[in-house]
């Protein structure tokens, strides 16, 4: 088992480290720090909000639930034919940096479709993909229920591979399901090609 320092920083207004900035940092963490440069079939989930700096433990061991080891995020993958688990663990150290962040160009250029419940971006933008996802998503959801008040909260994804910043000319995040706004259910399609699949929840 290894442990490493999980770099964090709030964007914008925000009080809590954001769902895709951990996303992101846990799979640089693997190519960085464990040297892992083939990891497929990823199951990444959020189980609480978080404030704090986070320590990361990789196993190749059957993870336990979050509940058991009190983990704040995981991400389960399999690379060199195993079954991984990197989990996010909170540790007492603040988070002291602040950086700007803005989803008004993706709000500006997304097009709705109501008929299909999916929302397309056609125009490269300067996010991670999983920045983009998260946002379109979200976006996608306050379209499609505008009569819902609360707050939409990234909670999973599942996709088959991930790269920072993929080549793409066309985005679309379609909604699949909805388990009465407990849960969400949204296929992410690059270029035509399903990349997996995300998932919010209504607070």
């Amino acid at each position: 088992m290894a442990l490493v320092s999980f770099i964090a920083s709030f964007k914008g207004a925000r009080d809590y480290i954001q769902g895709p900035d951990i996303f992101d940092g846990m799979n640089a963490s693997l190519i960085r720090d464990f040297n892992m440069l083939d990891v497929t079939d990823i199951k990444f989930a959020i189980h609480r909000v978080v404030r704090s700096g986070l320590s990361l433990v990789l196993s190749g061991k059957q993870q336990e639930s979050a509940a058991q080891s009190g983990a704040a995020a995981t991400l389960a993958f399999r690379s060199a034919g195993r079954a991984w688990g990197l989990s996010a663990f909170e540790d007492s150290a603040p988070v002291t940096e602040r950086r700007p962040y803005d989803e008004e160009p993706i709000r500006s250029i997304g097009v709705f479709d109501p008929e299909r419940s999916a929302l397309r971006i056609e125009r490269r933008l300067p996010y991670s993909d999983i920045e983009l996802w998260v946002a379109q998503n979200k976006l996608l959801l306050e379209r499609k229920f505008p009569e819902r008040a609360g707050k939409w909260w990234f909670v999973q994804g599942e996709f088959g591979a991930y790269s920072l910043n993929s080549d793409y000319e066309v985005v679309e995040l379609r909604l699949l399901h909805n388990f009465n706004f407990r849960l969400t259910k949204s296929e992410v399609t690059v270029n035509g090609v399903s990349r997996g699949f995300i998932y919010f929840s209504m607070t």
